[in-house]
């Protein structure tokens, strides 16, 4: 969570980010949170956490 909120003054928590997943107004309000997230975590934690949280391929 430091990558992710390194960039902004809001801090979110691991469920806060799971939940711009799950919803696409709540993630336009932390674009910058989502962008970090998907640039800057390499892709092998980006499936851990997804695992995690229960988020699921759309494929």
């Amino acid at each position: 969570m430091t990558t992710v909120n390194a960039p902004c003054s809001v801090q979110l928590d691991d469920a806060a980010l799971a939940y711009c997943f799950a919803d696409l107004d709540f993630a336009k309000q932390h674009p910058a949170h989502v962008s970090a997230f998907l640039g800057e975590v390499p892709l092998a934690q980006q499936v851990e956490f997804a695992t995690a949280h229960h988020i699921r391929s759309t494929r």
